[in-house]
């Protein structure tokens, strides 16, 4: 009795699939994984970008397995070289790809150790998430980032943003004494709207 690949990819929840994907001895067929791995990326580009609440986290982590193992079965069958067990290539490569979405090193590095309950794993996690976020970094900010921007989040982003217009001469710093009056308007817990109108008109 035999099992078809695709159905095994396709027709699951995706938790199962990355179990599978990560714990399975047996190998896929290449041309399976390329199609899951081609068909999820475009489904994934799809339904994150419209206003669902689908979440971005468990498909990352599924497709960087998808890739993952895919890569690891190319090496272990074109060019004959069994370096380790497929089911590792496919925990790197979700890894991988979670970090070039997300940015982060540390958390992620953490969820994958708790998820493998592995921690010889640790040090090539961190090496790889290092990585995704120094190659991402060099192209665009990251996907949470991105779409903060395109909704127009009012966010308050932890270092100030410094443009190449700005001067950084010692005069030219922008101080709180510099926008502040010297008289400072004065107000009653009960007060007139002409008042407050001509407050707000200083």
């Amino acid at each position: 009795q035999t099992v078809n690949d695709y159905a095994l990819l396709f027709f699951q929840p995706s938790e199962d699939t990355i179990k599978m994907l990560f714990h399975s001895v047996e190998d896929f067929s290449l041309g399976s994984l390329a199609t899951f791995s081609a068909f999820y990326f475009m489904l994934a580009c799809v339904t994150y970008g419209i206003a669902v609440p689908s979440g971005l986290f468990v498909p990352s982590l599924l497709l960087g397995a998808s890739f993952g193992r895919l890569y690891g079965q190319i090496l272990q069958r074109l060019l004959h070289l069994n370096l380790s067990q497929a089911g590792v290539y496919s925990l790197i490569g979700s890894a991988a790809m979670l970090g070039g979405m997300a940015r982060m090193t540390i958390s992620i590095t953490v969820i994958m150790i708790e998820a493998t309950n592995d921690y010889s794993y640790g040090l090539p996690l961190m090496l790889t998430l290092m990585t995704a976020r120094w190659v991402g970094n060099s192209f665009n900010e990251g996907l949470y980032d991105i779409h903060i921007h395109l909704n127009h989040v009012p966010l308050l982003e932890g270092t100030a943003l410094v443009g190449p217009w700005e001067q950084t001469r010692a005069q030219d710093i922008l101080t709180a004494a510099g926008i502040m009056s010297p008289c400072v308007p004065e107000q009653h817990k009960i007060e007139e709207v002409e008042k407050v109108v001509d407050i707000l008109e200083l």
